[in-house]
């Protein structure tokens, strides 16, 4: 059966484009970035920079642009709202990785502000978690994503990490990626019987002097067949170091020296060597959990 897609991409465009007006003015903690926004440090320097300079020749007196909240969702997604889709695709946040704690309202109310205008609560909202770059805080910004994943409902996420480029914001390798949606898309919204998921932590124990940290999958492996890379764990004081892990089914195991482990974590770089995949070879999520 072939399948449509509708394709509305602005290089570079902050999420708060693509919300709704109404929306925006609604949540307080957003409100505030519809007035002065060229001066408003909730958004990224880069896009108040280029948006100044596209528009430096108007003489329009409120001169608006694409990466100003609502323009998108005004110029673009309310021209076909209501349209029967199954669900959206999402690849940004590289516009919005300077601050987590504003992405982590802003997209949770872009996801409600889209099903409001669909009038479906359940529209499936599947996006790309950041790749890896070395731009300092990707690490940070991946895991909210992966926390909002979780969180938000008839949501999923796809795991991108394993495939940046160290100096490139736009990696070449999209037919993966498009892959993974693919196979999210058949799980979460046609109902098939495939595996979507990378491991994803879902508790981490220290038993004796061993830390298990388990997984939401039936079996753990490496993509280069070498040891965990990348796993670090912290005790009372928050200095982290690195750790050594087994593999056993969905867990990891790390011999400690004492039971003062308070956090582990994975993937914990801008740019990402980490290894872990699922047996069916999809890459685990950078992470960092409380150990219970």
């Amino acid at each position: 059966m072939p399948v449509g897609l509708i394709q509305v991409t602005v290089g570079g465009a902050p999420a708060e484009s693509f919300i709704d007006r109404q929306t925006i003015m609604d949540v307080p903690r957003l409100s505030n970035i519809l007035s002065g926004w060229f001066s408003n440090n909730l958004v990224m320097e880069w896009c108040r920079q280029r948006a100044l300079k596209n528009i430096s020749n108007s003489d329009h007196p409120v001169q608006r642009h694409p990466f100003m909240p609502g323009y998108i969702f005004d110029a673009g997604i309310s021209a076909f709202s209501g349209f029967p889709i199954r669900g959206v695709i999402w690849y940004q946040g590289e516009s919005n990785a300077q601050n987590v704690e504003h992405y982590e309202v802003v997209f949770p109310e872009l996801i409600r502000s889209w099903r409001q205008s669909w009038h479906n609560e359940k529209l499936p909202f599947i996006c790309a978690q950041l790749s890896s770059i070395q731009r300092p805080g990707w690490e940070h910004f991946r895991d909210a994503q992966r926390k909002m994943a979780l969180n938000i409902p008839y949501s999923g996420m796809v795991v991108t990490s394993d495939l940046g480029d160290s100096l490139n914001v736009h990696p070449i390798h999209k037919k993966e990626i498009g892959h993974r949606f693919v196979l999210q898309a058949l799980k979460k919204v046609y109902g098939k019987n495939v595996a979507a998921d990378g491991p994803l932590p879902v508790e981490a124990l220290m038993r004796n002097n061993l830390l298990e940290i388990s997984f939401n999958t039936n079996q753990l492996t490496t993509s280069d067949s070498k040891p965990v890379k990348e796993l670090e764990v912290a005790r009372q004081d928050g200095v982290f170091y690195e750790a050594a892990g087994v593999l056993k089914q969905n867990k990891i195991i790390v011999q400690t020296i004492n039971q003062d482990i308070k956090q582990v974590r994975y993937g914990w770089k801008p740019f990402s060597h980490g290894n872990l995949t699922s047996g069916e070879g999809l890459p685990a999520s950078t992470f960092i959990i409380t150990i219970n």
